[in-house]
């Protein structure tokens, strides 16, 4: 029966908006999903990465299912390669590929993407709004990320953003359910 419902979603000219971890995804699977939870929780500042190991920070939980279970898994520091092999495999990130996979994204076992999936993938990359650390061109901001002195606040920049500075109307938590 799952066959007939991906035929009719497919057929219905039906669309839905990808979120970041849905565009994550199409541009670098599974592990590219974990390292932008990373990085945008990193960003957030709801997850330390010192050392190779990620560490969850007290406070707000996200609303988004793959950050959560981000969060719980490195309620301890963590090496990020272990964080990496657990949570690409999780049910939350599992999801992700059966959710492309039902809207003619990606197909098959590797969750190769088709070209429905190429043309969003394009789209995402042409909007302004998309942050950058999605597409995976070039290593995450975390990653050797020396701890900040003692005392001293982090600044915040709206240069996240592919094209620099926010789009409208979207801000950081804009993947996560606007917190």
């Amino acid at each position: 029966m799952r066959w007939v419902f991906r035929w009719i979603v497919r057929g219905s000219g039906e669309t839905r908006p990808l979120d970041v971890y849905d565009v994550a995804f199409l541009a670098g699977g599974p592990r590219h999903v974990v390292d932008s939870a990373v990085t945008a929780l990193h960003q957030r500042e709801l997850l330390v990465v010192q050392s190779a190991q990620v560490h969850a920070v007290e406070g707000r939980q996200p609303l988004h299912p793959v950050e959560r279970a981000m969060v719980v898994f490195c309620r301890r520091p963590t090496g990020i390669e272990l964080v990496r092999a657990v949570l690409e495999r999780s049910p939350e990130v599992e999801e992700i590929g059966r959710g492309l996979a039902t809207w003619g994204l990606v197909a098959g076992g590797e969750r190769q993407m088709t070209p429905a999936g190429r043309r969003h993938l394009q789209e995402a990359r042409l909007d302004p709004r998309m942050l950058e650390y999605v597409f995976p061109h070039r290593t995450p901001r975390w990653e050797g990320a020396a701890p900040r002195p003692a005392g001293q606040s982090r600044r915040r920049s709206g240069g996240n953003r592919r094209h620099g500075g926010p789009g409208p109307g979207l801000d950081s938590d804009t993947h996560s359910g606007g917190e």
